[in-house]
């Protein structure tokens, strides 16, 4: 998914809070270019499926047999053209169907149209509506920048989505590739279009956790989950999307930490990152600590704690078609109980009345 050189039909409930470093898997994406690519020795396989309103990869079925007969995560991808998502859509259900999880894929096509932001929203509502399954967006910094013109795109964890950039760099976990851009952190990151494996050149991919966790991810069976992930160099702690995401809609409260992405928490507290938390809610209170004071300190008033609860009962309603209004105030009630616990974790801090 390189920003050049490729014409068009040739593009290729668990609520756990985690301290995670160890694990990084490296998966590649491949398309027509990849044509009789063997899946050994991969741990999850992205395979273009679409492009358009009507061109089918012509090896995306085969790899599909084959990731089914290996047990293989195996994800498929839509290149998205400028207009007319919903017949885009329409047609890439038709291959996809609603089971395998899917990307949009967001770059200028061969006749150098640009998709809009409006596009990758449309294709993914109507995606949607017919049962499909995506939480991905391929939409690198380059893209977001020279074509979409640097807006925002909360719009886009608001809806679901992670997002997933491109930085051709010598691979770090903490690399370029990962900085935020539009207010939101990618999930994954394509870090090579020149790696060679199994006899071809593909594109390479990394995310940050084990099989199972990029699985919940781009299934959507993560979107009450968050992870922690620290630098060991500098000790910044890092958080996924998932609580970002739930923030977004109204990141008032949370500025610095939606449009950073990065959040540096006290010497105390880096120390004592629980292992687990029963609501990813929970560190929602702990993120307004300062960094430069190695004293935590509890700031949040119950009012604020309550706010907090509403906040994220609103977004989660958004975000799940199957609840409702109704639902939000025991959703508002369990975070603001789990915020609770999480400052009576942290050196038994409470809110303050």
């Amino acid at each position: 998914m390189s920003p050049s050189g490729r014409s068009p039909g040739q593009h290729r409930r668990a609520r756990t809070v985690r301290v995670c470093t160890a694990v990084t898997i490296f998966f590649p994406d491949i398309s027509s270019y990849q044509t009789g690519f063997q899946l050994n020795g991969i741990p999850a396989i992205m395979v273009k499926a679409t492009e358009g309103t009507g061109y089918v990869s012509p090896d995306y079925r085969r790899v599909v047999r084959d990731a089914q007969a290996r047990g293989l995560l195996q994800m498929a991808y839509h290149f998205l053209h400028r207009g007319n998502a919903v017949g885009q859509a329409d047609f890439a259900f038709s291959v996809i169907g609603g089971d395998t999880p899917t990307m949009v894929d967001v770059e200028t096509a061969g006749d150098g149209s640009a998709p809009t932001l409006g596009d990758v929203l449309t294709f993914v509502d109507r995606f949607r509506a017919h049962g499909g399954t995506v939480h991905l967006v391929y939409l690198p910094r380059w893209y977001w920048s020279d074509f979409l013109g640097g807006p925002g795109l909360g719009v886009l964890p608001a809806r679901g989505l992670r997002v997933v950039s491109s930085s051709y760099t010598t691979y770090h976990d903490f690399g370029p590739g990962w900085q935020p851009y539009g207010g939101v952190a990618p999930d994954i990151c394509q870090f090579s279009e020149t790696t060679q494996l199994n006899g071809f050149t593909v594109d390479m991919n990394a995310f940050r956790g084990s099989v199972e966790e990029l699985r919940t991810l781009v299934t959507g069976e993560d979107l009450m989950r968050t992870k922690l992930i620290r630098d060991p160099k500098t000790g910044a702690v890092w958080l996924s999307n998932s609580l970002q995401r739930w923030f977004v809609p109204n990141p008032s409260m949370l500025k610095d930490v939606v449009t950073v992405g990065k959040f540096h928490f006290s010497g105390v507290l880096m120390n004592d990152v629980p292992e687990d938390v029963d609501n990813v809610a929970a560190f929602g209170a702990v993120i307004g600590f300062d960094p430069t004071n190695p004293t935590p300190h509890a700031s949040l008033t119950a009012e604020q704690v309550d706010a907090i609860g509403k906040q994220v009962a609103d977004a989660v309603v958004a975000q799940h078609q199957e609840l409702s209004p109704a639902d939000a105030p025991a959703i508002q009630k369990a975070t603001a109980d789990a915020v609770r616990q999480a400052l009576a974790a942290t050196n038994g801090a409470q809110p303050t009345s």
